[in-house]
């Protein structure tokens, strides 16, 4: 694993998985409204993540001092559809 074999350099290894709003997706949506209206409808935050405002705050956390020692990790950004009730 990159972490484990970076980790004595200080190089940070962390993967980010995010469900965002894409020229694709948008597509879908106005072609699968029906399926569309259920997925979001499943997805606590009620939305898909903007890459900019949503994902690109993750990164440039992860950029920072602040997670200097937050390493080998895998980030699910979904809104908190991976949670069960």
């Amino acid at each position: 694993m990159a972490a484990v074999e970076w980790g004595p350099d200080n190089i940070n290894v962390n993967v980010i998985c995010p469900l965002v709003m894409s020229e694709e997706l948008a597509k879908w949506k106005t072609e699968n409204e029906a399926l569309y209206n259920k997925t979001i409808g499943e997805i606590p935050m009620i939305r898909f993540g903007d890459a900019e405002a949503d994902i690109g705050a993750v990164c440039l956390f992860l950029a920072s001092d602040a997670a200097s020692y937050l390493t080998g990790e895998c980030l699910t950004l979904q809104g908190g559809l991976g949670l069960r009730p």
